[in-house]
């Protein structure tokens, strides 16, 4: 290669890596928008919570599919989170609202269950209050710098039954069903 070939080559390498770094610095130099300023934001108000609530479903009325597809019901379950089939077909649904791990098997795959069992069922949850939502608290907890401090988490290595608090998730795996509860598995 010839000495001016050299140089041209070596000029527009460097143009190249000029106009990469230049993009590059330019890149960072986006507009962030400025942070809240503590003493100017408005005081906090009273919580107002709009607590959702269950709606009949209205007589043969059923969602709207595309055309050549049809829907019909399989189960009517208490509010039913997660549903999970077992390495033999069967269906494990958790209702967390209902504190129960429910079976449902198709043995001739039908779409129609013949037999319906409950796997598990924990203590029924605490009543509502009325308005919906879980009962309050009589007093707010202390959060922040104040707040006491925390207790040491249960052991969470312990073997045998467990119990089921508001079942959420399931997994089957190595021969084993895994139920996610609420604070523990």
């Amino acid at each position: 290669m010839t000495s001016s070939r050299r140089r041209l080559g070596a000029g527009l390498t460097a143009v190249v890596l000029a106009a990469g770094v230049t993009t590059a610095v330019l890149a960072q130099q986006n507009s962030v928008a400025p942070q809240p300023q503590a003493d100017r934001l408005p005081k906090p108000g009273q919580a107002s919570p709009k607590p959702s609530r269950v709606v009949p479903r209205p007589e043969a009325v059923t969602p709207q599919v595309p055309a050549g597809f049809t829907i019909t019901p399989y189960a009517d379950l208490p509010s039913p989170r997660m549903m999970v089939y077992a390495p033999n077909g069967d269906l494990f649904v958790s209702s967390p609202a209902a504190n129960t791990i429910t079976v449902l098997r198709d043995a001739n795959n039908d779409g129609v269950f013949e037999a319906r069992g409950t796997y598990v069922a924990g203590e029924p949850p605490a009543p509502r209050q009325a308005g919906g939502g879980p009962p309050r608290p009589a007093t707010p907890p202390v959060l922040g710098a104040n707040a006491p401090a925390c207790a040491p988490p249960p052991a969470f290595t312990q073997r045998g039954p467990g119990v089921v608090a508001a079942p959420f998730g399931l997994a089957f795996n190595g021969g084993y069903l895994y139920v996610g509860n609420t604070g523990s598995i």
